[in-house]
This record gives structure tokens, C-alpha cells and sequence, in this order.
């Protein structure tokens, strides 16, 4: 009886224990459970981690790779830029050079042309010196034309080719002037003849004034100190009436013959006059 009476009480003990055993049995599945799929995850994660580091360091290493390429690329460029600058140094230097030779030869140049052009200014005077001794009638176009020659040279308004191409042409035509004759019909610059006048100019060694009638007549004997034109006035109808017709047959209104000017007589003049002066003091000394 004792012995059925523990074996039941056994029994109910085991009863009661297993029912706590299994709980504790399930409760344990599932933490294994629960840790196996932790495991799985940090497998999973170091696994990935595993894989992007390969995929890190492969990556790294294709970027050292390209970047070590890149460095290389950029060493050639920049041994190729330092090749380049010093090419370009070399030249600009050559190119300053130049410059510097060319604003020297420029330099030169310019004052070779304002030595010109002086000289030009003072080849102007010259001949406006010897155009002064021409008769009135020959030299007033030169006169007037070195004149505006020398104020646009002093005014730099014109360059030296064309200063020396305008003072060749006033040279020409002064030249020709030398060998030409000139008839001019206008008012008398001297009063002993008044009305209307001709000029008769033969080169630059004759010139006279006859009025229209043919009864007064001027010469031209020189000019005196300063510069102003010397006239004997003829009153011989006889002279005056030669040069009047000389004038006619330059002009056309007479027919060709030969006329004889009264050239001599003021060479004769001119010369009676010096001996007069010549004789002047002899007189005085035989007093």
C-alpha cells in the first residue's frame, strides 16, 4: 500500500515535471533557433562584408591603377607644357629681339625722314633764293608754290615723297620757265604806266611792260636790295612800239617778223651807269 501510494506520488511528480521540461525544451528551440538565424545573419553580413571588401579592394586597385596612369599622363603633359614654355620663352625672346630691332630701325628711320625733311625745308629756301631773281612775272607761280611747299613740310601735313616729288615739279617748271616766253595782260605794276598793259617775258632774262597803244614802255633792269623789282621807263614811241609788236606776233595778231627789243640798251645802261660811278671818284680826286 505504502509502496503503490509512492509510486503514485512518483508519478504525479513526473507528471508534473515534465510538463515544465517540455516548456523549457521548446523555449530552448527557439532561442537555438533564434541564435542559428543570428549566426546566419552575421554569417550572411561577413560573407557581404567579405565580398564588398574584395570588391573595395579591387575597385582600389583599378583606381591606383588608373590614378597611377593619370599621374604618369600628367608628368609627360607637364614635361611636355615645360618643353612647350621654354620653345615659346625662346621665341618670344627672338620675337623681342625683333621688336626691339624693328622699333630701333623705326626710330632710326624716323629721324632719318625729319633730316630729310629739313633738308627738304632748306632746298625749299635755296630755290625760293634763286627764284627771287626771276622776273616778277616768272617768279611769283615758284614763289608762291615753295611757300605752301615749306608750311606744309614745317606742319609735317605732307610726307617726303611728297615734298620732294612737289619741289622736282616747281625745280621743272622753273626750268622751263628759263626757256619759255610769257605774254600777260593786266594792270602796270609801276604808275609811269597806267590802263590796261602787256607783259612780255623772255626766260628770265628779259621782261617788259608796254602799254596798249605802244607809246610807254618799262624794262626790267635787276632788282635791288631788297628783292624789289628795278624799271626803266621808256618813253621812245620807237622802242615802245617794238616791244608792242612783239607782243602781237607772240600773241598772233601780227604777222612773223623779226623785232629788235631794246636788250642792249639796258645792258648799256647798266654798264653807262657803273662807269659812272667807276669815274665818280677820279673826278673828285683831279679837283
Amino acid at each position: 500500500m505504502a509502496f503503490r501510494l509512492c509510486c503514485a506520488l512518483s508519478a504525479t511528480a513526473v507528471l508534473l515535471v515534465a510538463p515544465g521540461l517540455h516548456a523549457q525544451d521548446a523555449d530552448l528551440d527557439a532561442e537555438i533557433k533564434r541564435v542559428r538565424r543570428e549566426l546566419m545573419q552575421v554569417q550572411e553580413e561577413r560573407e557581404r562584408t567579405v565580398q564588398e571588401q574584395e570588391k573595395d579592394a579591387k575597385d582600389f586597385e583599378e583606381y591606383r591603377k588608373r590614378t597611377v596612369k593619370r599621374m604618369r599622363e600628367i608628368r609627360h603633359e607637364t614635361d611636355s607644357i615645360k618643353q612647350d614654355i621654354r620653345v615659346y620663352k625662346a621665341q618670344n625672346d627672338s620675337l623681342a629681339a625683333l621688336v626691339d630691332a624693328e622699333r630701333s630701325r623705326q626710330k632710326q628711320y624716323g629721324l632719318l625722314q625729319e633730316d630729310f625733311r629739313k633738308a627738304l625745308i632748306d632746298a625749299s629756301d635755296r630755290i625760293a633764293e634763286f627764284a627771287a631773281r626771276f622776273p616778277p612775272s616768272a617768279s611769283k607761280k615758284p614763289l608762291s608754290a615753295l611757300h605752301l611747299l615749306k608750311n606744309d613740310l614745317n606742319t609735317k601735313s605732307i610726307d617726303n615723297v611728297e615734298g620732294i616729288n612737289r619741289l622736282f615739279q616747281i625745280s621743272r617748271d622753273m626750268h622751263e620757265a628759263t626757256a619759255s616766253v610769257q605774254i600777260v595782260q593786266g594792270s602796270s605794276p609801276i604808275p609811269d604806266l597806267r590802263g590796261t598793259t602787256y607783259s612780255l617775258r623772255i626766260g628770265t632774262l628779259f621782261e617788259a611792260i608796254v602799254n596798249a597803244t605802244g607809246t610807254r614802255a618799262a624794262v626790267l633792269t635787276g632788282r635791288d636790295d631788297n628783292g624789289n623789282p628795278q624799271w626803266r621807263v621808256i618813253s621812245d614811241a620807237a622802242v615802245a612800239g617794238q616791244i608792242l609788236k612783239a607782243v602781237n606776233v607772240r600773241e598772233g595778231k601780227a604777222l612773223p617778223e623779226l623785232v629788235e627789243l631794246p636788250l642792249q640798251e639796258v645792258a648799256v645802261v647798266k654798264e653807262d651807269a657803273k662807269q659812272k660811278q667807276d669815274e665818280a671818284p677820279t673826278a673828285k680826286g683831279d679837283e
